[in-house]
């Protein structure tokens, strides 16, 4: 019965040498997990990279661009863009942003006595502001000064604002919405 016993111990051991990791195989083995581990790291660092958020408009705009997206999917991802990463103002954008607001929330309440009086001191509101940045553009060569038609501007808003409430009266948001177009729409050239 040695005999098996002792062949049985023989092929055990041969076995157990040939699995032993510290072996040639376990030599080749290293750098194929080496390699799998730099790809899974490479992998969770792209991911984490497309989960992270854009840090410019540009970055933003261009992660808008996915194929699976439809176009309007897109338009409105590029509309997101802009809202986080607004372009700077000037003081004659934050002027006229002021005043279309300003005349909005005059029209968003109250009656019709109250909202030309509310108006009107928009109006002064703005002059006074423009006057405020023609004085800093003299001494400040990097501020535009406001354009001469300003205040013609600032009525043709103003009546855009005003028939965005008159038509939209049943719809506070759409008033609103229509009153921010109108302020977009203001070139200052």
């Amino acid at each position: 019965m040695r005999t098996p016993l002792i062949t049985l111990s023989a092929i055990v051991c041969l076995a157990l040498g040939a699995c032993d990791p510290s072996g040639d195989e376990a030599k080749k083995a290293a750098p194929v997990k080496a390699e799998a581990k730099a790809e899974a790291k490479a992998a969770d660092e792209s991911k984490a990279e497309a989960a992270a958020p854009p840090k410019s408009l540009p970055e933003c705009v261009k992660s808008c661009d996915g194929e699976e997206a439809s176009e309007t999917d897109r338009e409105t991802c590029k509309l997101n863009c802009q809202q986080l990463f607004p372009e700077p103002k000037t003081p004659l954008q934050r002027l006229v942003g002021d005043f279309g607001q300003c005349v909005a929330t005059c029209h968003d309440e109250g009656s019709d006595t109250d909202r030309a009086t509310c108006s009107m001191q928009c109006r002064q509101v703005a002059g006074d502001d423009a006057l405020k940045i023609a004085k800093e553009s003299q001494t400040n060569p990097a501020l535009k000064e406001p354009p001469g038609d300003l205040p013609v501007k600032l009525k043709e808003l103003e009546g855009c604002v005003k028939g965005c409430f008159t038509d939209n009266a049943a719809d506070i948001k759409k008033a609103k919405d229509c009153s921010s177009a109108c302020v977009a729409a203001v070139k200052l050239d």
